[in-house]
């Protein structure tokens, strides 16, 4: 169903796209696009400069912590985070990415703070790079994540490029739980904690 639902979105946005371009012409479409593309980098933006807040506050000593037998070790969890970014260059640069083991090569996981920082903010200015120069027009076209055979999401860019940005904010959220559950005090993000109030130039 959200396959059938992805594509009918894909088609829904060429038809717009066309309609626009017979109405307004190439100038007024291109401008449209960079809206878009301008929105997704201001998300990403912000996001990130709110994930890298509770990335600061990783404890070191705590890489192979976890709340449950079953749960990611928090070393884990934030190194994802940091190398989620890269999902978004593959998104603006490939036409899928594809995680067959016999084919892929993943990143290693940084093992300290200092690298797992390094990581995220390499990462993220790479992907706003990519967004700033090279995506408009693209957004609308579709894109693919799979291992092998088997194909996990088929979405269009703009689509894609958002549901990164939530992932993102998505372990965001368990990573402030792991913080909290070692009582490790947690920075503002949309509102003032039980540690900290919003900056005041909020």
């Amino acid at each position: 169903m959200l396959h059938q639902q992805d594509q009918a979105l894909s088609k829904s946005l060429f038809t717009i796209r066309e309609t626009v371009k017979e109405l307004l012409g190439l100038s007024e479409l291109c401008q449209c696009a960079h809206l878009v593309t301008l929105k997704c980098q201001h998300n990403l933006e912000q996001e990130s400069a709110a994930t890298r807040k509770m990335l600061e506050r990783v404890p070191s000593d705590k890489f192979d912590w976890k709340p449950h037998e079953k749960s990611t070790p928090l070393g884990r969890l934030a190194g994802h985070i940091a190398q989620l970014p890269i999902l978004l260059m593959a998104a603006l640069t490939q036409d899928e990415l594809n995680f067959d083991p016999e084919s892929f090569d993943p990143s290693p996981m940084p093992g300290s703070v200092p690298k797992l920082l390094e990581t995220f903010d390499k990462n993220i200015a790479d992907a706003i790079g990519l967004l700033h120069t090279n995506a408009d027009g693209k957004l609308g076209d579709m894109w693919r994540l799979r291992s092998g055979e088997q194909i996990f999401m088929e979405k269009p860019r703009a689509a894609m490029i958002r549901w990164v940005i939530s992932h993102i904010v998505h372990h965001r959220g368990q990573l402030s739980v792991y913080l909290r559950l070692l009582d490790v005090p947690l920075p503002p993000i949309y509102g003032p904690t039980a540690d900290e109030p919003m900056p005041s130039s909020v």
